[in-house]
């Protein structure tokens, strides 16, 4: 099922993917820059054949309404863009322009397959999969697609200690998984979770970047989303959480079929029914324009 265009709150992410190495061709060092637009319209790139060292040298996205704020992403996670964050080969960095006081979400699904292909903060983790039931058809997708970055990944159940830090891909219905601490998050409003959606026992609710509910979800759904397990991170990147659940068996086989980079980009989150599939968080109409980032 090929994933529905859908306009939403989330004016723009920039993507910067920023490669590096003497070895390499040079348009593999340059710096991709990508424009998300609310309108569905293709978006607009330009390569830096000069790769940026700090986040602080890339100027934001120019947000031309007083009601907007402007978040740095790198591989996934937020970061004080002001803060002299250090950039390393590869990485991407988005922003992401929200109307001002909307909850600021913790991890982006938009960033995959940067967190488990580049690491936080020029550190590569490894990757863990845990997966219940470990011999599901959806765990044996993700599985598929994680191997095929040429990403290695051990296997265990979920809320297993792991030996190390680790970037963790959690599969399984929500039934199973909603004990996990962890995972928490998904079950609270948009204004404590930062998340566009909330998932219960029979429902998952999905909302606009205003934290307002739009849609509600029943049996056969599913969401992909990210989080940070705030127990396991003791370095950048440790706690980060990618999880795939749904409501049932057939949930949970949708939100696998969107672990892809087509499906997940330009999200917070995706969630998918029998009829469609959606990015997060849900359009509420367009607010003012967003200029381009430029290089300092």
């Amino acid at each position: 099922m090929r994933p529905r265009r859908i306009h939403w709150t989330l004016l723009a992410a920039v993507a910067l993917t920023i490669f590096s190495g003497c070895a390499r061709p040079a348009q593999e060092r340059a710096v991709t820059v990508e424009v998300l637009a609310t309108d569905g319209s293709v978006p607009s790139s330009r390569r830096l054949q000069t790769p940026p060292r700090q986040l602080a040298q890339l100027r934001p996205p120019r947000a031309l309404a007083r009601n907007q704020s402007v978040i740095a992403y790198v591989n996934g996670l937020p970061v004080p863009a002001a803060a002299g964050t250090r950039l390393f080969p590869g990485d991407l960095v988005q922003w992401l322009v929200l109307p001002e006081g909307a909850p600021t979400p913790p991890a982006l699904v938009g960033a995959f397959p940067a967190p488990l292909l580049r690491g936080f903060g020029g550190k590569r983790l490894p990757v863990r999969l845990e997966c219940a039931p470990p011999s599901g058809w959806a765990c044996e997708l993700v599985e598929r697609r994680i191997a095929a970055l040429g990403t290695p990944a051990s296997r265990g159940l979920p809320g297993a200690v792991a030996a190390a830090a680790s970037v963790r891909v959690v599969v399984g219905r929500w039934s199973v998984l909603a004990s996990l601490r962890a995972l928490g998050r998904l079950t609270e409003p948009p204004n404590r979770s930062g998340l566009p959606l909330r998932i219960g026992p029979r429902a998952i609710a999905l909302y606009d970047a205003f934290g307002r509910q739009r849609r509600r979800l029943g049996p056969g759904s599913g969401v992909v989303a990210a989080l940070i397990d705030t127990s396991r991170a003791e370095a950048p990147g440790e706690g980060y959480v990618l999880v795939v659940t749904g409501l049932d068996e057939d949930g949970v086989e949708r939100a696998a079929k969107l672990l892809e980079r087509r499906a997940l980009r330009g999200a917070v989150a995706v969630a998918a029914d029998r009829r469609r599939s959606l990015r997060l968080p849900l359009a509420t109409g367009p607010l003012a324009g967003v200029g381009r980032a430029r290089e300092r």
